[in-house]
């Protein structure tokens, strides 16, 4: 299947005599993937009557296998945010049980989740959870980051008021050390993304990323991903127009994380976002990257999840899953996950859309 990344682009380029700029509007114009049907199998539901559920992950290596330990690796670990809980989905057993993360039956230390990241150091606890709403009876408000241990002990709550209605949340591999954890979170109600900086003692907020020069197509930025290929790029799903009900947006803003931000946040074309197409994804709310650096988009509102070339924004494939409103994806070798708000956990194989070139380990979380 037809896919090069952007060395590759420019030396094709080079040998053809073109400009790089109109390879990448011929690759645009010409190669943009026809979708594939939907049909039965295509997509099988894994787990069923969940409330909500917007973000799964998988388990890594890193999160898991410790003596006393209640995660298992390669289950997938679901922010199920109708019921205000996160719990575990065993994929070793058939069929797939759902099980407690630890002991969830207190959950004023949660309010409304929707992002999960994890620490690859553990430098102050190891899974971060985000959360959305501003409800009375928890000890947490909208946009706070809930920090748990392996067993599901809670850590620490971060909230210093800077974040709103907090969506989508990624751990930065590349910058983070022994010492400080990095992550990067999905600000919806002032279409920022904030940098924390976690480290034993502290944490540090500050605005990274502000989208508003954008105007209608920087509304609603929603999950996040690092491109494991090239690490100092940060991807997020943006629904752009929705919110006002005109047309749906289907953009996506692209960060590179090493970029000087010294002189303030990244605001402007020029300091780094630009905006690819995710043509056919209506209401892209997730998104994640494969092991080969191959970005796929899922639609809330269609039900496309299309692979996307990082590069250029053209569609390599775009499949028709007949699930609608997903609300989060994660990539795994042989798999994706989508997380539907009708309660469900989707698993299609990744080989429809790769050609069965698919490898995991993405950089959705970390």
């Amino acid at each position: 299947m037809f896919f090069l990344r952007f060395e590759n682009k420019k030396r094709i380029a080079a040998i053809l005599g073109l400009p790089f700029a109109f390879l990448l509007t011929q690759c645009a114009e010409n190669f943009d993937a026809p979708p594939i049907p939907s049909a039965p199998g295509l997509a099988k539901a894994i787990a069923t009557g969940l409330n909500s559920p917007f973000d799964v992950v998988i388990v890594p290596d890193a999160a898991a296998g410790a003596p006393g330990k209640t995660l298992a690796h390669n289950n997938l670990l679901v922010a199920n945010f109708g019921d205000n809980t996160i719990v575990q989905i065993d994929k070793s057993v058939e069929p797939h049980t759902i099980l407690a993360f630890a002991d969830q039956s207190d959950t004023t230390d949660l309010n409304g989740p929707t992002g999960i990241a994890f620490d690859a150091h553990g430098v102050q606890g190891d899974i971060y959870i985000t959360n959305f709403f501003d409800e009375t009876g928890t000890t947490v408000s909208a946009g706070a980051i809930t920090v748990f241990d392996q067993d599901g002990t809670l850590n620490r709550v971060i909230d210093n008021g800077l974040f709103g209605r907090a969506r989508g949340i990624v751990y930065d591999a590349a910058r983070s050390t022994a010492s400080t954890a990095v992550f990067y979170v999905a600000n919806l109600d002032n279409n920022t993304i904030l940098q924390v900086n976690v480290t034993a003692s502290a944490e540090t907020v500050f605005l990274y990323a502000d989208l508003s020069f954008l105007g209608l197509q920087g509304l609603n930025p929603t999950q996040l991903a690092i491109d494991p290929l090239e690490p100092h790029h940060l991807y997020l799903a943006n629904t752009g127009l929705q919110s006002l009900g005109a047309p749906l947006g289907s953009t996506m803003s692209i960060v590179p994380t090493n970029a000087d931000v010294s002189g303030g946040p990244l605001n402007s074309k020029e300091k780094g976002i630009r905006i690819i197409a995710a043509g056919g994804v209506a209401g892209p709310l997730s998104l994640d990257f494969d092991g080969e650096g191959r970005l796929f988009v899922a639609g809330h509102e269609n039900g496309t999840l299309a692979m996307i070339d990082p590069d250029i924004g053209f569609r390599i494939a775009n499949l028709e899953t007949g699930e609608s409103e997903i609300q989060g994806m994660t990539v795994d070798t042989g798999g994706i996950y989508l997380a539907t708000e009708g309660g469900k956990i989707i698993e299609v194989e990744a080989s429809l859309l790769t050609g069965g070139t698919g490898d995991g380990d993405g950089g959705h979380h970390g």
